[in-house]
């Protein structure tokens, strides 16, 4: 039996490298990628390192076939066990086809077990599996789906073509004059689209919960609510995380589009000017990530101020996500990009969330 056996951050010094290779597959899954991760945990440093972060940049084409190189080096040593790895994936020829660099925690106790297979690396046709995925449904009837406040260009995209796909029978709940502004602006058509004309988000939200209550509609598609970005926001500030605080009000400016409210939220939440149910609701969580405790006065104000029993629901379960995940962030001295990094970041999160 073969084992592997760790590098500690003792033992670790720079210049240190360690290299595997691979032949490529030529299957329906991709995993270029992971080569580089692999290799981090098996060979350098090995068992017990903590990944933090990974930039990887793909220089050039590969092939079913192809043997792929995969060398990682030790560039930096930092403080806190934190290690700078210099990663290079290369062909046969010697060409760089992915480059790029990881920061990992390196382990402090040594470490040693049996060697396991590294992940298979195989190639796919790009969107593949989705159109397979697509095609199952065709025999299938739409769904009628009440979409929720599409009141910006990718949400409203992405329920019209998922209509165009033949998936749903959209039903759009919002501020109807806000919605075909919205579909002017993008050049999409709602010609034959239902529209049920409310306020606001709030209308819109409690609107279609009721279609669904009446069996108007079968489901419901989220639209541009993104008041959980605010949450997460305030959750972090009150937490001083600067880290969260940064990410969740960077993907909330890119929600809203509306730079001037996230600062005022953030910046004096009592003067702001927002809903007051919006704000009463981020007084409560406010105080529950700072005091660690509600009462009864507490939940009455956010109740009065309009704000339903369900919606508190809501708020208080993205408030105990991120209150965790704020303390994650400082645990682990999660690094703090550029505003441009954290901008791009916000618009890859808006547009494939969170799982």
């Amino acid at each position: 039996m073969h084992y592997i056996e760790n590098r500690t951050w003792d033992e670790l010094t720079i210049g240190d490298a360690a290299e595997l290779a691979r032949t490529l597959q030529n299957e329906d899954v991709e995993r270029l990628a992971s080569l580089i991760p692999a290799a981090i945990a098996a060979e350098l440093p090995g068992p017990g390192t903590i990944p933090l972060d990974q930039t990887l940049h793909f220089r050039k084409p590969v092939g079913a076939g192809d043997t792929i190189t995969v060398r990682i080096a030790v560039k930096e040593k930092r403080d806190g066990q934190r290690v700078l790895l210099d990663c290079r994936c290369t062909n046969a020829n010697g060409d760089v086809v992915v480059e790029g660099e990881a920061l990992v925690i390196a382990p402090t106790l040594k470490a040693r077990r049996p060697r396991a297979a590294l992940p298979e690396v195989q190639l796919h046709e790009q969107g593949a599996r989705y159109r397979r995925l697509i095609e199952a449904t065709r025999a299938i009837e739409p769904l009628r789906m009440a979409v929720v406040h599409p009141c910006d260009a990718l949400s409203l995209t992405g329920a019209l073509e998922a209509k165009a796909q033949g998936l749903i029978d959209p039903v759009l709940v919002g501020p109807e004059a806000k919605m075909r502004q919205t579909a002017e602006a993008a050049k999409l058509s709602l010609d034959g689209i239902e529209l049920v004309d409310v306020p606001h988000s709030h209308a819109a939200a409690a609107r279609a919960v009721e279609l669904a209550r009446m069996g108007k509609v079968r489901a419901l598609m989220k639209g541009a609510l993104h008041t959980d970005e605010l949450m997460a926001a305030v959750v972090a500030q009150t937490n001083a995380c600067v880290f969260c605080t940064q990410a969740h009000a960077a993907v909330a400016r890119a929600a809203y589009r509306n730079d001037a409210k996230v600062a005022a939220v953030l910046g004096d939440l009592d003067t702001a000017a927002i809903d007051e149910r919006l704000r009463a609701t981020l007084r409560m969580l406010r105080k529950l990530t700072r005091d660690q405790t509600l009462n009864t006065d507490d939940m009455r104000a956010v109740l009065t101020a309009g704000v339903s029993r369900a919606q508190i629901e809501d708020a208080l379960a993205v408030a105990f996500s991120f209150n965790t995940i704020t303390r994650l962030a400082d645990t682990f001295g999660f690094a703090i990009p550029d505003p441009k990094a954290m901008d791009a970041g916000a618009r890859f999160l808006l547009t494939r969330g969170y799982g």
